[in-house]
């Protein structure tokens, strides 16, 4: 598609990242540079899981959470 629109792949990347709101994926590519958007896409996603995984272990476990001792 990019291509019979005029456009190469290293545009549709560039495009591709300076789209993406999140600064380590947009980094990332950046520093990467994928050589076509399917692997710019596949790179976002897998930093995407990585930022997830990391929030969810943040996050505190139901139930564990300190109460206070009344009087």
């Amino acid at each position: 598609l990019g291509r019979r629109a005029g456009v190469s792949e290293r545009d549709l990347v560039r495009r591709f990242s300076g789209g993406v709101t999140s600064k380590d994926v947009y980094r990332a590519i950046r520093l990467q540079e994928p050589p076509t958007l399917a692997e710019a896409r596949k790179l976002a996603t897998r930093i995407l899981q990585v930022e997830d995984g990391y929030q969810e272990k943040q996050q505190p476990r139901a139930g564990v959470a300190k109460t206070e001792k009344s009087e």
